[in-house]
């Protein structure tokens, strides 16, 4: 049955796949991955026979894949096969011009159009807020309001208090981009470590106590940059709650 069940590349067969959060590809399957777009051909799991397919390729990441390449975490070849026509789009905080438009669709999207509506005071403060998640964390908010009953408009004493607060200079966290790259950077020295290619100064502290300690900043970070909120901050580290909650109870963060 396995056999006969064809994968998403041949579906899509024609027309085009999206790939989301490519960066998250493990090493071997890059391999696979390049294979299919430069040779368009694959065989199914458990299958012996090659397979032909015609897919266009639109792939999205939210880190730097060239420095991820430089660290030995993406394959170079497979890199400038995907960076064939890039398309940047500018986090939220740099085009907060698009925050009552984009507030406006989602009121709509979740059928909340003409019941809510958003305040000035309270647009304010959404244009003010740096949106560490982006347009997802703004979608996640509006859903929000509207299954609370918020309304019939929206005032400030509605919105989480990491909106309402505004952060003072000197005491802003570290940027998504930021948290992402320390993460990066932990897992290139366990990668590192673990194959023998380098011999850091750790002095007599143990692999376990290295990799603990970068955990604790990572997590401390996160949760200083989301105003404490453990969503949020699991979210900004790419891993589940569950997983954060257990992390934050082992390394006495709880």
């Amino acid at each position: 049955a396995v056999r006969d069940k064809p994968g998403k590349f041949e579906l899509a067969d024609g027309g085009t796949i999206f790939l989301d959060e490519v960066d998250d590809i493990p090493l071997e399957l890059q391999v696979k991955l390049l294979r299919v777009i430069q040779e368009r051909e694959f065989e199914r799991v458990g299958g012996t026979r090659t397979l032909k397919a015609d897919v266009r390729v639109i792939a999205a990441t939210k880190v730097d894949l060239l420095e991820r390449v430089r660290r030995g975490l993406f394959r170079k070849d497979l890199y400038y096969r995907l960076n064939v026509v890039p398309i940047r789009l500018p986090p939220l905080r740099e085009r907060r011009e698009d925050i009552p438009l984009l507030v406006e669709h989602f009121l709509k999207h979740f059928g909340a159009e003409g019941r809510i509506t958003i305040s000035p005071e309270a647009m304010k403060l959404l244009m003010d807020y740096d949106w560490p998640g982006n347009v997802r964390e703004l979608e996640n908010l509006i859903e929000r309001l509207v299954v609370v009953g918020a309304g019939p408009q929206v005032r400030p004493d509605d919105l989480p208090p990491e909106v309402r607060t505004p952060v003072r200079p000197g005491e802003m966290g570290p940027s998504l981009e930021e948290v992402l790259k320390r993460q990066e950077e932990l897992e290139e020295m366990i990668r590192m470590l673990r194959a023998g290619t380098t011999e850091p100064e750790i002095g007599t502290a143990s692999f376990e106590e290295i990799v603990a300690a970068k955990e604790r900043e990572l997590i401390q970070e996160a949760l200083r940059r989301t105003g404490g909120n453990k969503t949020r901050a699991a979210e900004l580290l790419r891993m589940k709650l569950s997983t954060f909650r257990d992390k934050m109870r082992r390394l006495g963060l709880a």
